[in-house]
């Protein structure tokens, strides 16, 4: 369980970097034998992105949470 826990927190860090978009559900793998998947690949924020990042605070990962919330800055200040 334990090594579980580290390659998640892996996981997420190696795809909340700064400067990039956050991670979403799929990650980088929404193609499927170079299709587009049904939902087009987009980004957008839903509940999906909400859950990938839920645990950030309680997990002290606060580098990665920037991220998160760093791309909401970037919508606000571009409308």
């Amino acid at each position: 369980m334990e090594k579980t826990y580290y390659r998640s927190w892996y996981l997420f860090a190696s795809c909340s970097r700064k400067g990039n978009y956050p991670m979403p559900l799929q990650g980088v793998w929404t193609a499927d034998d170079g299709k587009i998947p049904p939902w087009r690949g987009d980004y957008h924020h839903d509940t999906n992105t909400q859950l990938s990042y839920q645990a950030y605070l309680k997990a002290d990962r606060l580098a990665e949470g920037e991220v998160f919330f760093g791309l909401f800055m970037e919508f606000k200040t571009s409308f």
